[in-house]
């Protein structure tokens, strides 16, 4: 049944007045439950393939994702978070800390590398063509750029079961000066400055002969642009911080919410109606939908809910739904009841639609 439209003002006003008297009750009653949440970090990348500046400082940028994870947690502020391990099991892994948690969301850095990506500059026929006598109208330039890619799982710590995970890539050019650069020694000998391939080429040649890509990439462009370790290093850090950033909202929707159903209300326009301990500063919003299930040791699932007002700790929501055997009995939700949502990235998706 919807939400009776014809009287707005009446609806609002006394879910708004429900909301405040029973949050009020609530903070006697009870506390939103905080669930804890362990991070992991496992290092996939190959650190001989990194140039001798970021080997030295890559173990301290995996260890900075813990910093990062933290952080994140903090902002959505319904989680504690704390250190895990992620131990190699087989092709699996085996999760492991110190205390209880609910979770473990753990990161895995499959690429943190610098490599070089090529671009074609092309000239017009009026244009000075900086490779004189050449008689191709363009450039293949090759631009010094830090690759990431960060793979994220939610893991359901007691069953040790992936319940989300996400890939994410990313490549940022390094800032470099346009009058820094050394020509192909194979295809332009002798066109670059003494200068620069005594402080520049030896550097090249050796990623070249760590990473197969890069040769290939630099062996077919024309000017190869160079760019200082402290740009590395910057780029490469941003980049971490970066990549926990883009999945934060996208893990934040897939961490599973509970509460507890505080107390039922009276029926209003034909539907029962139940008050919550959890709120919008939970990540409840209008709409969203959870399961109700009685608490141990039944474990049994009771129905579903529907949420139809929000204040900062509690919300008002009706029963959409009573499972089968539960009708039959007369029985339906009651105070107590555990109310979970472990699906809310479908159900965002159709609150925003």
């Amino acid at each position: 049944m919807l939400f009776d439209l014809r009287q707005p003002m009446r609806a609002i006003l006394s879910v708004s007045l429900m909301l405040l008297v029973w949050g009020s009750w609530g903070i006697a009653y009870s506390q939103p439950q905080t669930q804890c949440v362990g991070i992991a970090v496992t290092d996939g990348v190959e650190t001989n393939s990194l140039p001798a500046h970021l080997r030295t400082e890559h173990a301290r940028f995996i260890g900075n994702l813990y910093h990062h994870a933290q952080l994140l947690f903090d902002h959505l502020g319904r989680f504690d978070a704390v250190r895990w391990s992620a131990v190699p099991d087989g092709r699996a892994f085996a999760y492991e800390g110190t205390g209880s948690v609910d979770f473990v969301v753990h990161l895995i850095v499959r690429k943190h590398h610098k490599i070089y990506r090529n671009e074609v500059r092309h000239y017009l026929p009026s244009d000075r063509v900086p490779l004189s006598g050449a008689e191709k109208p363009y450039e293949i330039l090759s631009r010094p750029v830090i690759v990431g890619r960060l793979e994220v799982r939610l893991v359901e710590q007691e069953r040790n079961k992936t319940i989300w995970s996400a890939m994410r890539d990313s490549t940022a050019i390094v800032p470099h000066s346009q009058n820094e650069f050394i020509y192909n020694p194979s295809k332009h000998p002798g066109w670059t400055h003494p200068a620069m391939i005594q402080g520049f080429l030896a550097d090249i040649v050796h990623l070249q002969a760590l990473n197969r890509s890069v040769e290939r990439i630099l062996n077919v462009s024309d000017r190869w642009f160079i760019s200082r370790p402290r740009d590395d290093l910057a780029t490469a850090r941003g980049m971490l911080a970066g990549l926990i950033t883009s999945v934060s909202a996208e893990l934040d929707a897939n961490l599973p919410l509970e509460g507890r159903i505080k107390a039922m209300l009276p029926e209003a326009e034909g539907r029962k109606r139940v008050v919550l301990d959890i709120g919008a500063r939970d990540g409840l919003t209008v709409r969203l939908r959870l399961d109700v299930w009685r608490p141990l040791p039944a474990q049994q699932k009771v129905g579903q809910i529907e949420i139809v007002g929000v204040d900062s700790t509690t919300s008002i929501a009706w029963i959409r739904k009573i499972e089968k055997k539960f009708r039959k009995r007369g029985e339906g939700p009651e105070p107590g009841d555990r109310v979970i949502s472990r699906k809310r990235s479908a159900s965002f998706r159709s609150n925003s639609s």
